[in-house]
């Protein structure tokens, strides 16, 4: 038991090793954030090109909800007059009332 014991320490010597040297991924992916300064609605109207077209995919789909929440993690949304970031869920429901007064037949999903 004693000698298992030795291996295994052993073991996480060797892989601590490895591990301080070791680059992940979150840090070497610099994230960029792009304000837009503005109303929901403006936003709303600047993009609903982007999600009508069929030349996009996220992760192989064609999700509406999926490619907002694309978008969100990139723009953020901060109204100038109460200097707030718009919430996804709140982007999410300006979109749905936008396509439910503008496009009855072609619901957001």
């Amino acid at each position: 038991m004693e000698a298992d014991l030795h291996e295994i320490n052993k073991c996480a010597r060797a892989i601590n090793r490895l591990l301080e040297h070791a680059v992940f991924e979150e840090d070497m992916v610099e994230e960029e954030k792009i304000f837009f300064y503005g109303e929901t609605n403006e936003f709303i109207e600047l993009i609903i090109p982007l999600i009508r077209s069929t030349k996009w995919r996220v992760n192989g789909n064609r999700m509406q909800k999926k490619f907002l929440r694309s978008i969100d993690e990139v723009f953020k949304i901060k109204n100038e007059k109460t200097k707030d970031l718009l919430k996804f869920d709140s982007l999410y429901a300006a979109l749905k009332e936008y396509f439910d007064r503008h496009f009855p037949d072609d619901a957001f999903s």
